[in-house]
């Protein structure tokens, strides 16, 4: 049923005992599934508001139930990400860009769009003041945004997961990359934003 439905567990469960077929109901695009993202007036004592751009994730890493929990990765339209950009913007000085694999944000969109894009769309329009990207795999890292325009806005600090410094270790668990490739990143970024904050998952 996805993360979005727990208040629905106990009818359903009540339907599956009377021996009723359930099929499932995970929604398969994210305009089908609520968003969390409050208006901007209900945020109005925040500095910071929380977009969440995209949800759901196609890895199969071996330890995470998350493809299971919260379904396939779906974005929101890019326009109507921009339409919320600003109204945020307008009522807080930051917002975070989140999402469950916020690095694939539009590949499931027609035309196919990016997180980079989204990104840089928002600065060059100066929607908001400040942007906070959540949580980034290391692969996916938008390196260029750091080198570019939209750089201005972006706050330095970054969460890359690394899950695992062992090479051996995070095949095991099926990551797509190794720790080479992780510290090469990092130190790319580090390049491209001395002094840059960085967070782990370990």
């Amino acid at each position: 049923i996805g993360s979005q439905d727990h208040a629905a567990v106990p009818g359903l469960l009540q339907r599956l005992e009377s021996g009723e077929s359930v099929a499932s109901a995970m929604p398969r695009a994210l305009a089908d599934a609520p968003c969390w993202t409050p208006p901007a007036d209900a945020l109005v004592d925040h500095t910071r508001a929380f977009f969440k751009v995209q949800d759901g994730c196609d890895a199969r890493c071996s330890y995470c139930i998350i493809p299971t929990a919260r379904g396939p990765g779906r974005s929101i339209p890019f326009d109507e990400a921009l339409a919320r950009l600003a109204a945020l913007g307008a009522a807080h000085a930051e917002v975070v860009m989140a999402g469950i694999h916020l690095g694939t944000y539009g590949r499931d969109l027609e035309p196919r769009r990016s997180l980079s894009e989204l990104v840089e769309a928002t600065a060059a329009r100066e929607l908001v003041r400040r942007i906070r990207l959540s949580s980034i795999e290391p692969l996916e890292f938008p390196l260029g945004l750091l080198r570019g325009p939209a750089a201005a806005h972006l706050c330095d600090h970054f969460h890359v997961p690394l899950q695992s410094g062992s090479s051996r270790i995070l095949a095991g668990m099926r990551r797509p990359y190794r720790a080479e490739q992780y510290r090469g990143v990092i130190e790319s970024i580090a390049a491209a934003a001395p002094g840059a904050c960085i967070g782990a998952d370990v």
